[in-house]
């Protein structure tokens, strides 16, 4: 599961636990904010820094009125202090799909006056900086809480003990945090009313507390990014019977899946990913999962491991994440998923070396898919028209394959596209007709045609209001480029390196590129014509032109480029 994804079910998590527990508790401003718990908020922001003024509405009477506070409208106490860190906003999609997450977090330490607010039952302080401290003891006292989000907040050192008195505690997430190779401590284990708990990328090693398998109402669990030491899976797990969400993925596991684990008839989601010592044999009882809706099996180590037992499964899986099988994915595995055709939102294929031939006709009927990947395969012939049918598709990306022809007209029926990925191909054809097609999809901000075999002139782009990243180098273009591409305002990334365009490059061409941050116009020959007082809207990452001619002396707008 990538980062972004992460990112938004965490989210999306949130919110929904935020709007169940105003549900229950009744929340508003009836009652005024209680003075003594006033005061301890403010005790509470003095510990901390606060670069970014997220708590700058703390300087009022009403302390129920603050960013982050929400207070009973029937005693006024606190019962909710909710500061994740907001984060800042992309300007790089290459740090983005890095997974470089930036907040805008509060630092500092968390203070005991906390303990004041002894009605708080939500405490999220998520995605701040709490500097590598341990996680405070005191924060066990706080009897009444029923959710407690500290993911992300930089903290380390060993698991204070005294969580485990959290008696009404359904909700605990410590992931992304440093706990220094420690086992999962025992004690996680006496949380009577606990339903969900991560531990994702928490650093925690060794064997798994056995103890966990009591967790009776428990109904998701994240143990992925640890390293469990390359132990098996153990079988006690399956004992958690109303298990709804379970990921094991990059865990370091060995061995055996428990097949007691096709008992757990209410699992939704299971995700063994990357644990790449699973030696799994028959995995026939993954077909008894009724209700599993996503499933991911990404890089299965060795042949022993197949994904055929899915074959008669019966439940109307949502999300398949098949990529990286390389042993067992061929294209015999086209039949089962094509009865699917209504339900499958996400289906991920990309990377396995033994999936080749055509593509099936028959996947246009895959009315229901969003997100398709097909990457880095070894799949032939063209690309069917079929594809015209898919109009809920929004990520498409068949690159890394051997595809030949052209791009079908139909691409142009898919309106709810938004990346499109089809480099490194033997595709050919008119890049004129091509991009004719394409302009009808208002909603794509990211074309990737490079490292084919298209042939032309570059055509007017106005038709791509919405593109951010446009890559059309290691073709065969040639003519010359259009002042129109000076109109994509939102442009981020451009690259036409390695053709045979010429003619001149002016400041036209440029002049509305602010957010432009990636340009590559390598291998072409081009010359820019620029005034020596002009300067550039942008701030380029990464700049190549190399064979291009840029003038008698270093241009001054290049000196612009700092970063």
């Amino acid at each position: 599961m990538t980062m972004a994804m992460r990112s938004f079910e965490c989210l999306l998590f949130s919110f929904l636990v935020l709007v169940v527990v105003c549900a229950k508790v009744g929340l508003g401003t009836t009652m005024g904010c209680v003075e003594r718990e006033r005061q301890a908020l403010l005790r509470f922001k003095h510990g901390l820094v606060d670069d970014y003024g997220i708590l700058s509405s703390w300087d009022t009477r009403d302390c129920c009125q603050w960013r982050g506070v929400r207070c009973s409208n029937q005693s006024g106490h606190i019962v909710m202090l909710h500061l994740p860190a907001p984060p800042t906003e992309f300007e790089d999609e290459y740090k983005f799909l890095r997974g470089e997450d930036e907040y805008k977090s509060l630092r500092g330490e968390i203070s005991p006056s906390l303990l004041e607010l002894e009605h708080l039952t939500h405490l999220d302080l998520s995605c701040n900086d709490f500097e590598r401290s341990p996680i405070p003891s005191f924060l066990a006292s706080l009897s009444k809480i029923q959710y407690l989000n500290l993911s992300q907040a930089n903290f380390t050192g060993r698991l204070p003990s005294q969580l485990g008195n959290l008696s009404n505690l359904l909700s605990l997430d410590l992931s992304y945090n440093d706990f220094e190779g420690r086992p999962i401590p025992p004690f996680l284990a006496s949380l009577p009313k606990i339903q969900h708990l991560s531990l994702f990328y928490a650093n925690f090693t060794g064997r798994l507390p056995s103890q966990l398998g009591n967790l009776s109402i428990l109904l998701s669990l994240d143990l992925g990014y640890n390293d469990f030491e390359g132990r098996p899976i153990p079988p006690f797990l399956a004992s958690l019977s109303k298990i709804q969400h379970l990921s094991l993925s990059y865990a370091n596991f060995t061995g055996c899946l428990p097949s007691h684990f096709g008992n757990l008839s209410k699992l939704l989601s299971l995700d063994l990913s990357y644990n790449y010592d699973l030696n799994c044999g028959n995995l026939e009882w993954l077909s008894h999962l009724s209700s599993l809706r996503h499933l991911e099996l990404n890089s299965p180590p060795t042949p022993h491991y197949s994904v055929f037992f899915l074959v008669n499964s019966s439940a109307p899986v949502a999300f398949l994440d098949l990529s990286e099988n390389d042993y067992d994915l061929t294209s015999s595995i086209y039949p089962w998923l094509f009865n699917f055709t209504t339900t499958l939102v996400h289906l991920d294929l990309s990377w396995n070396t033994h999936l080749n031939g055509s593509i099936p006709d028959a996947i246009g009927n895959m009315v229901s898919l969003e997100y398709l990947g097909m990457s880095r395969n070894q799949l032939q012939g063209s690309i069917p028209e079929a594809f015209g049918n898919m109009v809920s598709l929004t990520y498409l990306d068949m690159s890394g394959n051997q595809l030949q022809g052209s791009i079908p007209e139909a691409f142009g029926n898919m309106t709810s596209l938004e990346r499109l990925y089809l480099d490194a191909n033997k595709l050919e054809g008119e890049i004129r007709k091509s991009l004719s097609n394409l302009c009808r999809l208002q909603q794509l901000d990211t074309l990737y045609l490079s490292d084919n075999q298209l042939r032309g002139s570059v055509p007017d782009l106005t038709g791509f209001s919405s593109l951010r990243w446009l890559y059309l180098g290691y073709n065969q273009l040639n003519g010359t480029l259009p002042t129109s591409i000076g109109h994509l305002t939102k442009l981020q990334g451009l690259g036409i390196n390695s053709n045979s365009l010429q003619g001149n490059i002016s400041e036209a061409h440029l002049l509305h590129l602010s957010q432009l941050s990636y340009l590559h116009l390598s291998s072409n020959s081009l010359t820019f014509n620029m005034s020596s007082e002009w300067v550039p809207p942008f701030q380029l990452y990464s700049l190549t032109l190399t064979s291009c001619q840029l003038g008698p002396r270093f241009p001054n707008w290049l000196r612009t480029q700092s970063s």
